[in-house]
């Protein structure tokens, strides 16, 4: 399963006023250098001077904070970039200010915990990244706070066995991997009680297993 931050990226472009960009480095069309200072996009859209995006450049290259914004001008995500490179914490935000994703990059990479909640604060997705590969167990919640899924991944590959539950909290399906490739998967009642097992070869699901 593969999760997004919440940050926005945008590509600079001539309609925007400012300039362009020459061997990678924003160019301020009135001095003809490489632009240092904060650039701020407005959406005409949303109506006069109204701001979407804010990102801080130094010598042309993006360096600082960049912050993006609901059209109502809540603060929708912030982070920190590092000589062009995503460096730090990064949070997106609902749109009534309470946190919605935490993620930490490292030169540009995700690198540590990512933590998605639900509007009201509770944990709905958690995750760790080793320089850009998934590792460990991703879990998700319901919004009742019981389990809805356990995913192990090793060196960014499903490794170990992947569970999903009930909203009830009972074991709905279970399914064996090795490093990404599906062998077993086993699915139950809300009971308890098994009603269907098959075997994958080569991620294709067969009718029966062969013990």
């Amino acid at each position: 399963m593969k999760y997004t931050l919440i940050l926005l990226f945008f590509v600079i472009t001539n309609s925007l006023g400012l300039g362009t960009f020459k061997n990678g480095l924003l160019i301020d069309q009135n001095t003809n250098q490489p632009y240092t200072g904060t650039l701020e996009i407005l959406n005409n859209d949303w109506g006069n001077d109204s701001i979407e995006f804010s990102r801080q450049y130094y010598k042309g290259i993006i360096n600082g904070i960049e912050k993006s914004y609901y059209k109502s001008g809540v603060l929708k995500s912030v982070g920190k970039f590092n000589e062009g490179l995503l460096d730090g914490s990064v949070t997106g935000y609902y749109e009534n200010g309470s946190v919605r994703v935490v993620g930490h990059f490292y030169d540009g990479v995700k690198d540590g915990s990512v933590l998605y909640l639900y509007p009201d604060g509770s944990r709905q997705v958690e995750m760790y990244y080793d320089k850009g590969n998934l590792q460990g167990v991703v879990k998700t919640w319901y919004e009742n706070g019981n389990l809805m899924k356990e995913e192990p991944y090793e060196k960014g590959l499903l490794h170990g066995h992947l569970k999903t539950y009930y909203e009830s909290g009972g074991v709905f399906e279970t399914v064996k991997y090795d490093f990404g490739s599906p062998k077993i998967m086993i699915r139950y009642r809300e009971d308890g009680t098994m009603f269907d097992q098959k075997g994958f070869i080569n991620h294709d699901l067969v009718k029966e297993i062969i013990i």
